[in-house]
């Protein structure tokens, strides 16, 4: 039988395969609309922080929507980006861009999920 963390764990990762695409697609989208690749990733990235936090608390952890879960999810999301982004200016210097691209996202996840299950979502 498996344990819930691990389901959880699994709900996590399918939820950001989702936020991902979608996010993905958003940018593609609004590059095409804008044509403004800045403006694009800015908009794609808060549309897939918003699908993140609809599906990680309906889906991931099946809980209640709420203020407080709100601010702690984007809080957490905010400092994440921001700490993949420093990561990566890091990791470039001594590696391959996209090994680099790999580690931060990796960060990101595991730091994202880690806060989320034992801060906003506990």
């Amino acid at each position: 039988m498996k344990s819930p963390r691990f389901e959880t764990q699994k709900r996590f990762l399918v939820s950001g395969i989702f936020n991902t695409v979608t996010g993905s697609l958003a940018i593609f989208a609004f590059q095409i609309l804008l044509g403004n690749p800045y403006l694009a990733n800015v908009l794609g990235y808060l549309f897939g922080g918003v699908v993140g936090y609809l599906t990680h608390t309906g889906y991931t952890f099946k809980a209640r929507f709420s203020k407080r879960n709100f601010m702690g999810y984007t809080l957490i999301w905010l400092t994440g980006v921001g700490f993949n982004l420093l990561l990566l200016k890091i990791l470039i210097g001594y590696m391959h861009p996209f090994l680099a691209q790999c580690v931060a996202v990796g960060f990101f996840i595991s730091y994202s999920y880690y806060l989320q299950a034992k801060i906003v979502y506990r």
